[in-house]
Order: C-alpha cells, then sequence, then structure tokens
C-alpha cells in the first residue's frame, strides 16, 4: 500500500464507528476531527496565560464549579498487547482509557477511544452512568439503557479489547483547568497539573493502598483546534514563546 493509502486509512478511521473500518480507505476524508499541540511549561505561566485565554475563551462547566477552576481527573490507561495493522501507518496510533472526575471515584464513567494521525485526533466516548463498568468490560456486553452514540463506541471499545488484547496499565490522577472558545466551536486551551500515577493490572479507578504514587510537579498546556490553529491562539504560542513536545511525552 502507498504512503498515501495508509494516510487515508488512517484518517479515515478518526470518524468511523466500526472498527472494520481500520481496513477500509473507501471513506472521504472526515471533517469532524481536530488538532492538538502539547506543551511543558513553567508553573509561573499558568496565571498569565490563563488571562489571556480568557480573553477568547470560557471556562468549561467542570472548572467553574470549582473554587480554583482545576477539577480532578481519574485516569485508567490501557496497553494493547497487540499492534495495529502495519497498514495503518506509523503516523497511526490510538489509545484506550477509562475516566472519571472528581475527587471522589463515581459515576458517570467516560470509556474512550482516541485516534490519531499527525497533529489530527479524534475522541469517542461512552458514556455509562452506573457503577459496574468493569464488569460490562470483562463480561462484553452491551447495557441496554444506552444512546446509540454510547452504543456503538462500547462496542466498538470491547471489540478493540478483544482485538489488541487491551489490558489495564496505568492509573493516573491529575488536575485539569479547561478554557472552551467563545470565537468558534473546537478550540480549547487546557491546562493539567499535580500528576501521580502507580501502574495496575485491574479494571478499577480507585487507586492500590499499598502501591506509592509517582507524582510530578510539571504542567502541561494543551491547544486544541480545528484545521487550521486561530489567530489569538497563535499569539498565545508566540508571545510565551512556547514550544511543543512529542505525544509520546505526554502523560495526560
Amino acid at each position: 500500500m502507498s504512503y498515501r493509502g495508509s494516510w487515508d486509512l488512517s484518517l479515515s478511521m478518526l470518524n468511523q464507528s466500526v472498527p472494520s473500518s481500520l481496513y477500509n480507505n473507501s471513506f472521504p476524508l472526515p471533517a469532524g476531527q481536530c488538532r492538538e499541540r502539547s506543551y511543558l511549561i513553567p508553573a509561573s505561566l499558568t496565571e498569565a496565560i490563563s488571562d489571556r485565554a480568557s480573553e477568547f475563551c470560557a471556562l468549561h462547566p467542570r472548572s467553574h464549579a470549582s473554587q480554583d477552576y482545576f477539577f480532578t481527573v481519574n485516569n485508567l490507561d490501557l496497553q494493547c498487547m497487540k499492534e495495529a495493522p502495519p497498514e495503518m501507518g506509523s503516523s497511526f496510533s490510538f489509545k484506550m482509557r477509562v475516566r472519571s472526575y472528581g475527587v471522589e471515584v463515581m459515576s458517570p464513567y467516560f470509556l474512550e477511544i482516541k485516534y490519531r494521525i499527525g497533529e489530527f485526533a479524534r475522541l469517542r466516548t461512552a458514556i455509562l452512568s452506573r457503577e459496574d463498568w468493569s464488569e460490562i468490560i470483562e463480561k462484553s456486553f452491551l447495557p441496554a439503557d444506552l444512546d446509540l452514540d454510547s452504543a456503538q463506541t462500547l462496542e466498538d471499545f470491547l471489540y478493540m479489547i478483544r482485538r489488541y488484547e487491551a489490558r489495564p496499565s496505568v492509573l493516573s490522577k491529575y488536575r485539569s483547568k479547561v478554557y472552551l472558545s467563545q470565537m468558534d466551536d473546537k478550540s480549547q486551551i487546557i491546562f493539567s497539573n499535580n500528576y501521580r500515577s502507580q501502574s495496575t493490572d485491574a479494571w478499577t479507578l480507585q487507586p492500590c493502598a499499598d502501591k506509592p504514587f509517582k507524582a510530578s510537579d510539571q504542567v502541561w498546556l494543551q491547544l486544541k483546534y480545528d484545521r487550521q490553529m486561530p489567530i489569538w491562539m497563535k499569539e498565545i504560542a508566540e508571545d510565551f514563546e512556547l514550544t511543543a513536545i512529542t505525544q509520546e511525552n505526554l502523560m495526560i
């Protein structure tokens, strides 16, 4: 397969809901994905960049509800024991994870598949408003009360667990502050800090008391936007002399 064919095939995966699209390059270029750039910044820049962001953005409801505008993210990353087919191309990757939000781990739970080709990414989410999410995964069944989007994503999530032998790998907790653009409907600015993690092989978002957390005091900044970075966002990156990091170095 040519490089262009691999590129088209990988991009098609970003906007499809059926796993068989991995092997079908007939889909047109999707319009639903976004681009992402990530940065490591000094903690001292958080307030100044936040002030600039607030000129163009509003706080996400979760941030708005928090006293310091940061909310807790509970995150279980999965590791795939089998790799994606080589015809997908080296620029294609995906990750699977389970999330909840808040200091107390409780529903709703978000089972997510994030596809990436270069700077383009698309996130698909199944929302489960019940506490037995781990049983759903381990027994591989679809609850009857899901909306269509969540049902389709969960079906693919369960398929990919089997197809790629995905298993729990890293449990992490961190705090995020999110700004949503008022200029368009896709741009976001996300600050994340207080990252803590521990290895795990359990389907749970509850940390193991017998395992210490590895901690990091670094601050990650993510800029998300449509195909072209907005001028106001580009000016923020330039004025604060931000240098992008690769996704491989991004923990969140």
